[in-house]
């Protein structure tokens, strides 16, 4: 009998360890965060790119035609990032059942500056995120720049308010590879947050009215479509 027992734990917990491998990471989700409503993401696939269907649902909003090959040299939104110092850029349709709203987003990758003394690689400039939502009667926007540690700040600007936004790089169940795990949104009260991780969620806060949760909606989605880029 004990040796059975001792056979059925020692399997519970290798079970139980197979399980945990093969458990998504999340991103740590401050408190305050925490307490605000919680949309979920459904419907989200693991894979991304040029030939990939990555709509998904957000609670009562819609991710479709999401086209990574969109540039800024068609956005009337984005003079943040020219067409210039684009490392890349991707466009997306945003709705609910009253209305629809256009989101585009553009990436400026890291530039490396030369020691003339040595000829080494010794800084590098920061990275931009940028990314509208144009809702025909008004844009939202959001720019995040990478500061000299790293780490992603900037604002964002809905049809009612102007935030702070920073990136939130912890995560449960892995390491963090220095990209972020999330966003959080604050004014003098937290305002939202979203989960970039997969399958993702973001956070609202009950206060917004319709629009700014339709604005910050948008924008979150395309800080979730947001793929790293990486130095060669």
């Amino acid at each position: 009998m004990k040796t059975n027992r001792l056979i059925q734990s020692m399997t519970f917990g290798v079970a139980a360890v197979a399980i945990t491998a093969c458990a998504p990471a999340k991103m740590v989700v401050p408190a305050d965060i925490a307490a605000l409503d919680q949309i979920v993401v459904t419907n989200r696939s693991n894979a991304s790119g040029a030939f990939i269907d990555e709509s998904f649902k957000m609670g009562p909003y819609a991710i479709s035609n999401v086209d990574r090959k969109w540039n800024t040299s068609s956005s009337k939104n984005l003079s943040v990032v020219s067409s210039e110092e684009s490392a890349g850029g991707y466009a997306y349709d945003f709705a609910n059942d009253k209305a629809k709203g256009k989101g585009e987003c553009a990436i400026t990758g890291s530039k490396k500056s030369v020691s003339l003394l040595s000829g080494l690689d010794v800084s590098k400039s920061a990275s931009k995120i940028a990314c509208a939502c144009d809702w025909s009667q008004r844009v939202a926007k959001v720019t995040l720049e990478a500061g000299n540690d790293g780490k992603f700040k900037g604002n964002l600007v809905t049809s009612a308010g102007n935030y702070t936004i920073e990136a939130i790089y912890e995560r449960e169940g892995s390491v963090s590879d220095g990209s972020p795990a999330g966003y959080r949104v604050d004014g003098q009260n937290p305002v939202g947050g979203v989960e970039s991780l997969k399958p993702g969620r973001i956070w609202l806060n009950q206060s917004l009215s319709v629009e700014e949760r339709d604005d910050l909606s948008c924008v979150f989605a395309g800080l979730m479509l947001y793929l790293p880029t990486r130095d060669k």
